[in-house]
């Protein structure tokens, strides 16, 4: 019986689900990143670390069923230099890496913050792939490129370089009209030929072995609306809590306003807008480490406590963006 496998390529974890067309879900299973490096201003994963990790995760995946189709999705702004031959000259720079951050203020001092924010819909931030180009670009060789970690596992499985449009709206060099924005690229100095193809969420590539075809997937910001069946007047919100949170909405739109962050779903199908925060992960497991159970308890307990208006405690941990639980666990489920 033919079954699907999504993996979900996270700041802090690799998860991935094996579902089978007529029995439903057969497999979850999740292990912490050891590849994840915390260090100064850098924060970076081992892309072909996960790349082995994800083949050994298909190869046992066997067992539950014909792997007819591979889906990812991915969290935004991650970034990965590559050489001509695809092989990476870097490591994968997360979200949190804070690295790009002079590059960042010289835009700022330029002028071209306003510029850019309104012509792509990613603020100007050290966490932008964009800006994180900018600041290592003179260093590296020709015809060098940069891409997303979703990117790089999806050519490591069909020799193909191609990006969904809310993954490349996610790098800074995403144009609001969805097509690759002039202005960076100039700023950057790349020709758009260096930059993936741009392909719908759906696109299906067939692997370089005929196996199984891979759907291209999305950033998690996108799944986590879309699967929810959110309609895209922006008149509901979703609170998203991973290892960062996010609190957005879909609209027809982008937001005009200089603080929000306006991601394209693709040609004709709106726009993801909001602001994320950090720590959401992090500060659900210190919490629930320290006053006792579950994450699920601590947030049924605020929710509760919100809705019947009793006053919650201020909290103010410290330094947890340098706190790691779980050291390299591994958790599985079977249906």
């Amino acid at each position: 019986m033919d079954a699907v496998m999504a993996f979900d390529l996270g700041t802090t974890h690799l998860k991935w689900v094996v579902v089978e067309e007529a029995s439903g879900l057969r497999l979850w299973e999740g292990r912490d990143n050891v590849s994840a490096v915390q260090r100064g201003l850098a924060s970076e994963q081992d892309p072909d670390h996960i790349w082995r990790t994800i083949q050994t995760a298909l190869n046992e995946a066997k067992n539950y069923g014909h792997i007819a189709r591979v889906a990812f999705s991915s969290a935004m702004h991650s970034f990965v230099v590559v050489d001509a031959g695809g092989r990476p000259l870097t490591k994968s720079w997360t979200w949190m890496d804070k690295r790009g951050q002079d590059a960042a203020r010289r835009l700022r001092r330029q002028g071209e913050s306003v510029r850019l924010h309104h012509l792509s819909g990613v603020p100007l931030h050290a966490m932008s792939p964009l800006v994180k180009w900018l600041s290592i670009k003179d260093s590296l060789p020709p015809q060098s490129r940069p891409v997303s970690l979703k990117d790089y596992i999806v050519y490591q499985m069909t020799g193909r370089w191609a990006t969904d449009y809310t993954t490349a709206s996610s790098s800074g060099f995403l144009g609001l009209d969805n097509r690759w924005l002039p202005e960076a690229l100039a700023l950057a100095a790349l020709d758009p030929e260096q930059l993936p193809a741009l392909v719908s969420m759906t696109e299906r590539i067939g692997d370089r072995k005929g196996l199984f075809d891979v759907v291209v997937g999305a950033s998690d910001g996108a799944t986590a609306h879309l699967h929810l069946n959110i309609p895209s007047d922006g008149t509901v919100g979703v609170l998203a809590m991973g290892t960062s949170g996010a609190l957005r909405t879909t609209q027809r739109t982008p937001a005009d306003n200089p603080e929000l962050f306006s991601y394209s779903l693709g040609p004709g199908e709106g726009y993801l807008v909001g602001s994320a925060f950090s720590n959401v992960g992090n500060l659900l497991a210190w919490l629930g480490h320290t006053l006792g159970g579950s994450i699920e308890q601590l947030i049924d307990e605020g929710l509760n406590a919100l809705y019947q208006g009793r006053p919650l405690p201020l909290a103010l941990p410290i330094g947890l963006e340098n706190v790691r639980h779980g050291g390299g666990k591994t958790w599985r489920g079977r249906g």
